[in-house]
């Protein structure tokens, strides 16, 4: 027969009162409330459960079952904090003044609950309802238990270390995401009207789109507006991460997040101020609703089997120790009581997704927008870049550098491919009509049909006129010597059906594009370019940029086919990231592992098709957000290795039984807060 020492009086008597103080509280109805908390439906919250709206987002550990319940808006939950202090004070006096067993614990199981309560409603709550173990289960079988074998003190303790441990972890959350949205810059919740000729301040909910605002020096912009009048400089770096200020006149667009330094402005609202660049922008990076990254979405799925695995080893801790050791039965269950409590997965369901968080925050900073913590961990996979070249890697603003007519002069060609170009969108096309100076007769033009990635087929003046690429003319018929083709951009105009002329363009590349291909070279990528341009100009940008390979005249289609076999070539875990500059990439976007698009800041419709945006125009943004990505997953990385080797070694010291109650507490507590702030460390990456 087992040797089983342990007080077992005592531990009976201490059984004995707590279900008498049960029973007398159940008579008085004192338990009513907490037991209708209980079986209240899944849908309604508990006054605290209203945490996981606010918590969720930096932790989300909800899906897998590990619910904080003291979140505040402030950080800390002054009537928790309180119930917490009581509780310590009546640990105290359970210590000082108690002379008999019985009072010693009435005082200590009072405690035990005015502290952790809403804990052991959760516990239950969940095991009912969802079927979910979580670590307010551990904390309750721990406290429960630690008062069966006579362990009163330490059952106190259990719900009163912990309920610490939760307020100071919620605490450092709570501020850990304000930093991260403090990083934005305030703004004002109301902004100076003029209505009437009168100035008003008004509250930004209130203004409507086309009214004028009165922006001073040193404010933040709130709306998305034109300038109607005035002249000052604007502070940008809330958006693009840039420092310079950029200079503003009337007719010049601002953006919101914008400060303005210098000079008084009047501008036009064209947004209101929930729709506006910095909303969008705020809204982005606090978003719960994008994808979960590889490492979150495994720390959700552990957490989910975590608990009942500790609880599984917990049992047989208590129950094969006196089979095969000496060590009473009673001690046993000490030990197992002390593993259950240094087991709760906190550490970890709130560290890794707050790393996220942070460095999401970080990157917008910089004017680097992720999507999702999933596009965080595809990036960091880099390993193929595919450059489309105009307006990545080349500044995009083409200009017209020569016309050349077969059978008319320069200038008469130019103006019959502006009126052949006026409704297109294309770059080519609006350097054609920027290039002409004179008026375009709009009732000259007849019908228009544009080809993507050929050209534009119209009537001028009833005649039919073909303006695009070499190889479409001659497809139409059009003859065109090979000594006509440009070795640069170029459009060839075909006017009745015969070759007329070419006007050639020039597109200077960036400055920062050479120093971003050899950084991305050096964190181990494969860069690429594409482009519908000719195979001359495209390999002569290449060949300045040092770029391996370079794909000329590639139409929408084969560029989402050569970013599909990048993908099908591709070592497992390695990633293609495709970088384009608009909605004209967005197929090769939707192919590649990552679309990145660049030059999106104030466009809807860039930043909603890409799951990556650089919200400038600078090259270096990619590998810097490459950086950043790989910067956040070590962090993550860190976070994981350094909770697993604490839990594992104070689990070893439990089962041996070198570790009390208190240490284990303390140990996750510590944990805990450790790899908040490590986290925290992501809002700070650098990009170079």
């Amino acid at each position: 027969m087992l040797s089983m020492r342990w007080t077992t009086s005592t531990s009976n008597n201490s059984l004995t009162l707590l279900l008498n103080m049960y029973w007398r509280a159940a008579k008085m109805k004192l338990l009513d409330p907490i037991l209708s908390l209980i079986y209240k439906e899944n849908g309604k919250h508990h006054k605290h459960e209203s945490c996981c709206d606010e918590h969720e987002s930096a932790c989300s550990c909800c899906d897998g079952g590990h619910e904080h319940q003291h979140t505040y808006k402030g950080g800390l939950d002054p009537v928790i904090a309180l119930r917490v202090v009581v509780s310590a004070v009546l640990l105290l006096l359970s210590v000082l003044l108690s002379k008999t067993e019985l009072w010693k614990t009435i005082l200590l199981a009072i405690a035990a609950l005015l502290a952790g309560y809403d804990v052991i409603i959760h516990a239950v709550k969940h095991a009912i309802h969802k079927h979910i173990m979580d670590e307010n289960l551990l904390m309750t079988v721990a406290a429960i238990a630690a008062f069966i074998i006579g362990k009163s003190y330490e059952g106190a303790a259990v719900m009163i270390l912990y309920q610490c441990g939760e307020l100071l972890q919620s605490y450092a959350v709570v501020r850990a995401r304000q930093s991260v949205l403090d990083s934005f810059g305030d703004h004002p919740d109301e902004v100076t009207v003029v209505r009437a000729g009168k100035e008003y301040l008004v509250n930004v909910q209130n203004v409507a789109i086309g009214e004028t605002v009165l922006l001073h020096p040193g404010e933040r912009i709130t709306f998305d507006s034109v300038v109607v009048s005035g002249e000052s400089t604007l502070d940008m770096s809330s958006l693009t991460g840039e420092s310079l200020p950029v200079n503003v006149a009337a007719g010049d667009e601002l953006l919101s997040g914008a400060v303005n330094l210098s000079g008084v402005l009047y501008a036009r609202v064209k947004v209101l101020a929930g729709e506006s660049t910095a909303a969008r922008i705020l809204q982005m990076v606090q978003s719960e609703s994008g994808k979960k990254g590889n490492t979150e979405r495994f720390i959700t799925r552990f957490a989910k089997i975590y608990t009942p695995i500790v609880l599984g080893l917990a049992v047989l801790c208590a129950l094969l120790l006196p089979l095969f050791t000496d060590i009473a039965f009673g001690e046993s269950i000490r030990r197992a009581l002390v593993f259950l409590v240094i087991s709760c997965p906190c550490a970890l369901v709130i560290s890794v997704p707050l790393s996220y968080f942070a460095g999401i925050g970080g990157a917008a900073r910089h004017g680097i927008i992720f999507k999702n913590s999933l596009v965080v961990d595809i990036a960091a996979t880099a390993h193929n870049v595919l450059f489309d070249k105009t307006g990545t890697l080349t500044s995009g603003s083409l200009r017209v550098t020569s016309v050349t007519g077969e059978r008319m002069d320069p200038n008469t060609l130019l103006k019959v491919a502006a009126h052949a170009e006026v409704y297109s969108r294309h770059p080519l096309a609006k350097a054609i009509v920027s290039a002409w100076d004179g008026r375009i007769s709009a009732d000259l033009i007849g019908s228009f049909t544009e080809t993507a990635g050929k050209g534009v087929r119209v009537e001028v003046d009833g005649v039919p006129i073909l303006v695009g690429t070499a190889a479409w003319l001659r497809d139409e018929g059009i003859f065109i010597r090979e000594s006509e083709i440009a070795t640069d951009i170029a459009v060839y105009i075909g006017i009745a059906g015969a070759y007329a002329g070419r006007i050639v363009f020039g597109d200077d590349v960036k400055d920062s594009a050479r120093k971003a291909v050899n950084k991305l070279h050096a964190y181990g990528c494969v860069v690429s370019m594409i482009s519908g341009d000719s195979e001359a100009a495209v390999r002569k940008v290449a060949e300045k940029l040092d770029i391996e390979d370079s794909y000329a005249g590639c139409l929408p289609e084969q560029k989402v086919a050569l970013i599909q076999n990048m993908r099908s070539d591709a070592e497992e875990g390695a990633s293609v990231l495709f970088v384009g500059e608009g909605l004209n990439d967005a197929p090769a976007m939707l192919a590649a592992d990552l679309g990145i698009a660049m030059g999106a800041l104030g466009s809807d419709a860039t930043i909603e098709a890409a799951e990556a945006v650089i919200l400038d125009d600078e090259p270096l943004k990619v590998p810097g957000m490459i950086r950043i990505a790989r910067g956040v997953r070590s962090i993550v990385g860190q976070n994981i290795i350094f909770v697993l080797v604490i839990k594992l070694v104070m689990m070893l010291l439990a089962a041996l039984g070198l570790a009390q109650m208190w240490m284990a507490l303390f140990a996750d507590v510590g944990t805990a807060i450790l790899t908040i702030l490590n986290a925290i460390r992501a809002l700070r990456i650098r990009m170079d």
